[in-house]
């Protein structure tokens, strides 16, 4: 039997508010996108380290800087080759903050995408005539300031993401350890692809600048930006949404930095609707403590998306309940099961769920649970959540199940050229909380 809304709100705040584990600050928002109202709220205003629902301020920015469709690049620049094959000067692999490059089998095994390949470039330089590089193999990451890694991350958080850089390959990891320097990682794998291929190199890898007006040889391009936010979103990872981050700062002012990329996030989030001081972006995956989201800016920023006539990138990149993602084994035989979409977050004192669920009676729901304490015990928390989550997709909710647009409607900005909802009944009516 389905849940009515008072007994809904009921059992929101007794399995909420029964938390298991020591005692723990929480915050929750549901709000239905069909019948504008508020079904559950508790603290929804305070801010909370989100953890990895932070990578929706990342897909946020991704999509109103770049698109779904946009491709990052990676080139090979070099003298020409002679009639023989030969190069006579040194080849220079240039990254352009491509967060997928990899070789072809982990790719395939790991990314589970179609995307730039070490292996493709040796073809396409192959294909090019090259034969021979009578010099060097010179890496080039300089699209990115040199930081590897966050500042203010944990120690015990090194392993959680590969080290950072414009040019990396296999996720900048070499088996289970993150690399020392992706550059090079990276111009070793393709010196390994070009030899595979036949094509021989005299001199040795090294990292270095491509001089200006340089051909270039050789040209491959990432997959989709909307089959990376999957990658990202889907299994939280945490190197992806981190090079993006710097991608973003690159793009909008020139600096491939956490701290640029930082400030495009706060950008995107004030055109979603969240006003300044509802969120503080530290980085781009989550594993900052410094974080800082609410509920509220949280749902908010998940209405905002839900405008846009992208919708559905989002709507595909987030995790399936029982399904996929880092929900797979999550809130199976519910009513939830393939049908919340959602984020989850997950440090030792921070544990977070966010998303979309349909109730019971098909209203469209747009929810943001926040958990922080000490010593979480995760599963356990994660359990009562998922709960939630069951409690709404069984909940029969109040209202009408489209809302009509009209003039007195709250409109939210999502570009810098325009409204969320400027082509009539193409859009959803946005309607924030």
């Amino acid at each position: 039997m389905a849940a009515a809304p008072g007994d809904l709100a009921g059992r929101l705040d007794d399995l909420l508010g029964a938390l298991p584990g020591p005692p723990a600050a929480w915050g929750a928002l549901v709000w239905d996108i069909d019948a504008a109202r508020v079904v559950y709220a508790r603290d929804e205003r305070r801010l909370f380290v989100p953890a990895s629902n932070q990578k929706l301020v990342t897909t946020a920015a991704a999509l109103l800087r770049w698109g779904g469709g946009h491709r990052f690049p990676t080139v090979v620049c070099g003298p020409p080759p002679a009639p023989d094959g030969t190069v006579a000067g040194d080849l220079y692999l240039k990254g352009f903050g491509d967060p997928t490059l990899a070789r072809a089998a982990y790719q395939r095994r790991e990314l589970h995408l179609r995307g730039a390949t070490v292996e493709e470039i040796a073809r396409r330089l192959w294909r090019a005539g090259v034969r021979r590089v009578e010099g060097d193999l010179v890496a080039d990451d300089s699209w990115f300031d040199a930081e590897r890694r966050v500042a203010g991350w944990r120690p015990s958080l090194a392993a959680e993401c590969g080290a950072l850089g414009a040019l990396t390959v296999d996720g900048a990891r070499a088996g289970e350890r993150p690399v020392a320097d992706p550059a090079l990682h990276a111009g070793r794998a393709l010196l390994a692809a070009l030899r595979r291929r036949g094509v021989a190199v005299t001199g040795a890898v090294r990292r270095g600048l491509t001089p200006a007006g340089l051909p270039v040889l050789a040209t491959v391009r990432s997959a989709p930006l909307a089959a990376i936010l999957r990658r990202m979103d889907k299994d939280s990872d945490n190197f992806v949404a981190e090079i993006l981050l710097k991608g973003l700062g690159k793009d909008a002012v020139g600096l491939g930095s956490t701290a640029a990329g930082a400030a495009v996030c706060r950008a995107a989030l004030r055109e979603c609707g969240l006003a300044p001081g509802e969120a503080f972006v530290a980085d781009g995956s989550g594993l900052s403590s410094d974080n800082r989201l609410s509920p509220l800016g949280l749902v908010r920023l998940l209405v905002a998306l839900r405008q846009r006539p992208d919708f559905r990138v989002t709507w595909q990149a987030l995790a399936v309940a029982g399904r996929d993602g880092t929900v797979r084994d999550r809130l199976r035989d519910t009513a939830a099961a393939g049908n919340a979409h959602v984020k989850t977050g997950t440090l030792a004192d921070s544990v977070c769920l966010s998303g979309y669920v349909r109730s019971a009676n098909g209203h469209r729901l747009a929810f943001a649970i926040m958990v922080n304490g000490e010593a979480l015990p995760i599963a356990s928390v994660e359990a009562t959540l998922d709960g939630a989550v069951a409690a709404l997709a069984g909940a029969d909710l109040p209202g009408p199940l489209r809302l009509a647009a009209w003039p007195g409607l709250r409109q939210v900005p999502v570009s810098a050229s325009g409204l969320v909802h400027p082509r009539g009944g193409e859009l959803q009516p946005c309607v924030q909380p």
